[in-house]
């Protein structure tokens, strides 16, 4: 692939091209103020008919982000970014963390129920297993858990 930050400096480049949300990191997101957010005049054609109130809306903040090159000897390229943030978009994904949420929920309660018995006598099976929940259903950064285990030396998840 090369060091095409190179090209894009050695052209002048102004504008490079959107990027899908998923490519943006986390901790970009949670950074992000939205009352500073300015709310796009624009309506899509599927909210056309529906009442202001009920259609979805857009808000856009600009900042500038620094691309840096493979080596630490690539010059720096700082572009202008603008995020635009959906309400419709943050609904669809909040209601596909809550269908995530709640089937690890359920299998968390499962194990819970399990905890010290034939399957799960160790902390360290648990652990494990509290563990494939979390990367199966994506929720490993919602999760927080402890295992203790009584005088007698039985696990059991909290």
């Amino acid at each position: 692939m090369g060091r095409p930050h190179l090209g894009l400096l050695a052209a002048g480049v102004q504008f490079i091209a959107p990027a899908p949300a998923a490519q943006v990191k986390d901790d970009v997101y949670a950074a992000l103020d939205f009352s500073q957010a300015t709310i796009v005049d624009w309506t899509p054609d599927r909210d056309a008919d529906r009442p202001a109130e009920q259609g979805e809306f857009y808000r856009v903040l600009e900042d500038t982000h620094t691309l840096n090159g493979p080596r630490k000897s690539d010059p720096p390229l700082t572009v202008r970014r603008i995020l635009v943030h959906s309400t419709a978009n943050a609904a669809g994904q909040q209601a596909a963390r809550a269908k995530l949420l709640a089937k690890a929920t359920e299998e968390l309660r499962k194990l819970t129920a399990a905890a010290g018995g034939r399957h799960y006598r160790t902390t360290e099976k648990i652990t494990a297993r509290v563990g494939l929940i979390a990367a199966k259903r994506r929720v490993t950064s919602c999760l927080r858990f402890t295992v203790t285990e009584n005088e007698h030396g039985i696990p059991a998840l909290a």
